[in-house]
């Protein structure tokens, strides 16, 4: 009984953690990036205005295939810490679940088209302002 409580804490921990690993991760490069741009909101608008689809679409991948393989990685430690036998396969097959469901969500209604969608209401936004700062 106890595995099966370790298990299925791991599962609920694969999938918390995962979301917090990605959120973590936009942080981490929205920061990154702030540094970069000496955090001055016209080179934050001048970047928004050059960044494409397909990079943000890059971008969105990269944090989401991290943060799927850094949370399957803590499963396999809390795995492996409990003993359990074959710890790797049973954090493959939660890997392997939060990418089938990754993927599932990335081509619905909340996914590819939706980031692309909002991505899109940027740079208008980014123009607008310049325009009434003109006036």
């Amino acid at each position: 009984m106890e595995k099966l409580i370790i298990l299925a804490g791991s599962a609920v921990i694969n999938v918390l953690s995962g979301k917090r690993i990605a959120l973590g991760l936009v942080l981490i490069l929205f920061w990154v990036k702030g540094r970069q741009l000496k955090f001055n909101s016209e080179e934050w608008d001048n970047y928004f205005l050059e960044l494409s689809q397909e990079k943000v679409i890059k971008i969105a991948l990269g944090i989401a295939g991290s943060s799927i393989v850094a949370s399957a990685l803590i499963s396999y430690a809390i795995l492996d810490r409990a003993e359990f036998h074959h710890p790797f396969l049973i954090a493959a097959a939660l890997f392997c679940c939060s990418a089938l469901w990754f993927w599932h969500k990335w081509r619905g209604e909340k996914g590819k088209t939706y980031l692309l969608r909002r991505f899109a209401e940027i740079p208008p936004v980014i123009l607008e302002k310049r325009e009434r700062e003109k006036k």
